[in-house]
């Protein structure tokens, strides 16, 4: 596959991506509410919609890249996530 098609094709795999965000933040009703950090249901669908970006950078970066640059970008975005979920706890359980 030559990159022009690859660039396309990287491109409509993110944007679907995003599409699956919105879509899955809308259903569960997840704008405009406050975070809830130690209610596991609601983390659970706020990490469903934040997979699809997740996924979608992955899959976008394999397609225009290489493996290897996929998961390092991927799993560095898991990562700071993560990170910023776990301090988000950490301030919302000192400050009650």
């Amino acid at each position: 596959m030559d990159q022009d098609k690859r660039t396309k094709l990287a491109l409509l795999i993110m944007v679907v991506a995003m599409a699956g965000f919105f879509l899955s933040f809308a259903y569960f009703g997840l704008f405009g509410t406050k975070i809830e950090y130690a209610n596991a249901a609601y983390m659970m669908k706020a990490a469903c919609g934040f997979g699809f970006i997740l996924f979608g950078l992955f899959l976008g970066a394999y397609v225009y890249g290489e493996k290897q640059f996929a998961v390092r970008l991927a799993g560095g975005l898991a990562a700071l996530v993560l990170i910023a979920y776990l301090l988000g706890l950490a301030i919302h359980k000192n400050g009650r």
